[in-house]
C-alpha cells in the first residue's frame, strides 16, 4: 500500500552538521521494490559533503519500505566476505541484451582467463584483511551484529570461535530467530542501550546498516560507549563517491532509494569514527561487481529489455561478473569502489 502523503517530510538543513545550503545530487524512487512511485531527491551538503535525502519517508513511516523479501530478511548463507561469487547461470536472453550478443562472443572461458592473468598483477588482499581483522584474538571475545537481518553471521561468528554472539534489528521478527538460534537478541530502540552495558563488546559489526539510521552520529557514538579496550568496529558501507554513482547516477543500485536515508563518503565516514575517539581507522575499497550487474539491469528495465523483477538474477550471470571485473578492481585500487569498509579500534 502506497504510504501516505503525511509521512514524507522534507529537511531543511543536513542531519549531520546543521548546514542549511545544499544542492540536488540524483533523484530516485523505489527502484527494487516499487513500494512507492513517487521522486525522491538526494542533496549534497555544501558544509559537511554528506549525500541525505530530502523529502524522505518520516522515521515513523520508512518500515513501510521493507517488505518481507527484502535482501537482509531472507535466510542466505553469510560469512565474512561481503561479495558473493556468481554461482548460477542465466537465460542470456534474459540478461543485458543491448550489449549481450557482441559481450557474449567473449565467452566465459577468453573472459576467465584474462582475469586470471590480471588477478596476479592487480592482487587484492581485501578478504585477507578483513579475514584477520575478525581473527578472535583472545578466548571469550563477543560479537555485536548491528543490524543482522537474520541469525546466519551470527551463527559464522560462534564458527570464527566468539564466545558470544549478539544480534540487534528492528524487527521482532528477526530478533526472535535469533534467539532462537541460541544467540543474544535485541530489538534496536531505547532499552537497548540499557540491555548491553557500556564496555562489554570486543567487536561491533555494521554491515550496510548507517545508511539506513536517521540518527547514526548518535548511534554510532552509543555503540562507541559499548567497545571494551581493545575492541574493534567495522562500518559496511556503499559509496556516493564511487565511479558506479557517477556512471549509473539514479540506476545505480546501490542508491536503494528512499531506504537509504544517508549515503557517507569514506572520508566523512573516517572524519565521525575519529570524532568518537577511536583509533587505528583504515579503509578498504571491495571489488565488488554484483552491484554493477544490477546497475546495468535497471537500465535494461528502462529500455524494456528485462522485466521489473528480473535485476537480482543479473548478480548470477558468471560472464557479466568476470567482464565488470576489471572496472571494479580499477575503481577500488582508485578508491572509488561501490562499497567501502572501515575497520578501526578503540584504545
Amino acid at each position: 500500500m502506497l504510504p501516505a502523503a503525511d509521512t514524507i517530510e522534507s529537511l531543511s538543513a543536513c542531519p549531520l552538521c546543521g548546514a542549511a545550503e545544499s544542492r540536488a545530487w540524483i533523484e530516485g524512487f523505489d527502484r527494487l521494490h516499487r513500494i512507492d512511485a513517487r521522486r525522491f531527491t538526494y542533496r549534497r551538503c555544501s558544509g559537511c559533503a554528506l549525500v541525505y535525502l530530502s523529502p524522505r519517508p518520516t522515521a515513523q513511516a520508512i518500515g513501510a519500505y521493507y517488505p518481507k523479501d527484502y535482501g537482509p530478511y531472507q535466510t542466505a548463507a553469510a560469512g565474512v566476505v561481503t561479495h558473493a561469487a556468481p554461482t548460477a547461470p542465466i537465460d542470456p536472453k534474459r540478461s543485458w541484451p543491448r550489449a549481450g550478443p557482441t559481450l557474449r562472443r567473449i565467452g566465459l572461458p577468453t573472459a576467465r582467463a584474462l582475469n586470471g592473468a590480471l588477478r596476479i598483477v592487480l592482487r587484492d588482499r581485501f578478504d585477507r584483511e578483513l579475514k584477520h581483522f575478525y581473527k578472535p584474538w583472545r578466548p571469550g571475545l563477543k560479537l555485536m551484529d548491528f543490524g543482522c537481518g537474520s541469525e546466519k553471521w551470527l551463527n559464522h561468528a560462534k564458527k570464527l570461535g566468539y564466545a558470544t554472539a549478539v544480534g540487534v534489528d528492528f524487527s521482532p521478527q528477526v530478533v526472535e530467530r535469533v534467539r532462537a538460534a541460541g544467540h543474544e537478541g535485541h530489538v534496536n530502540g531505547p532499552g537497548l542501550w540499557d540491555a548491553v552495558a557500556p564496555g562489554s563488546i570486543d567487536l561491533i559489526r555494521l554491515n550496510h546498516v548507517l545508511e539506513h539510521l536517521y540518527e547514526p552520529q548518535q548511534v554510532l557514538a552509543r555503540l562507541a560507549e559499548r567497545l571494551a579496550p581493545g575492541g574493534r568496529l567495522h562500518i559496511a558501507l556503499p559509496n556516493p563517491d564511487s565511479l558506479s554513482a557517477r556512471w549509473f547516477k539514479s540506476r545505480w543500485f546501490s542508491l536503494d532509494c528512499p531506504r537509504h536515508v544517508m549515503l557517507f563518503s569514506p572520508r566523512r565516514t573516517r572524519q565521525m569514527v575519529e570524532q568518537l575517539g577511536l583509533t587505528d581507522v583504515t579503509l578498504l575499497h571491495e571489488t565488488v561487481t554484483k552491484d554493477i550487474a544490477r546497475s546495468i539491469g535497471y537500465g535494461c528495465i528502462d529500455r524494456g529489455e528485462l522485466p521489473a523483477d528480473a535485476v537480482e538474477t543479473l548478480m548470477h550471470d558468471e560472464l557479466l561478473a568476470e567482464l565488470a571485473w576489471l572496472p571494479a578492481r580499477v575503481a577500488a585500487l582508485l578508491g572509488r569502489s561501490d562499497r567501502f569498509h572501515l575497520l578501526a579500534r578503540r584504545a
